[in-house]
């Protein structure tokens, strides 16, 4: 069917591989292990590196690596245009109430 040539594959990985490091036990403004227990600020980079692989021939050059960095706050807008340039039927925001 030609669906690898035309398909736009996101891989994008999680930060929770970070709990225990750094003396934390959860992510976030995360307790302590060691006393004395106080929660504090974890920005880490293991908190805020996370890895984004793009694949989507003849838009994104194979083997290209970026340093920007990027939200996934911007993912949906960005499938939504995607979707729109398609010619597939998008509804308004407002009827995606659940």
């Amino acid at each position: 069917m030609g669906l690898a040539e035309n398909t736009l594959v996101i891989f994008m990985g999680d930060n929770g591989y970070m709990i225990g490091h750094h003396g934390l036990e959860t992510k976030g403004n995360a307790w302590t292990l060691a006393p004395p227990r106080t929660r504090r600020p974890t920005m880490f980079d293991e908190s805020i590196f996370v890895p984004l692989i793009l694949r989507w021939p003849g838009v994104i050059p194979p083997g290209q690596v970026r340093e920007e960095m990027v939200c996934s706050v911007d993912f949906m807008p960005t499938f939504l245009d995607i979707l729109r340039a398609a010619g597939a039927p998008v509804p308004p925001i407002g009827a995606w109430k659940g």
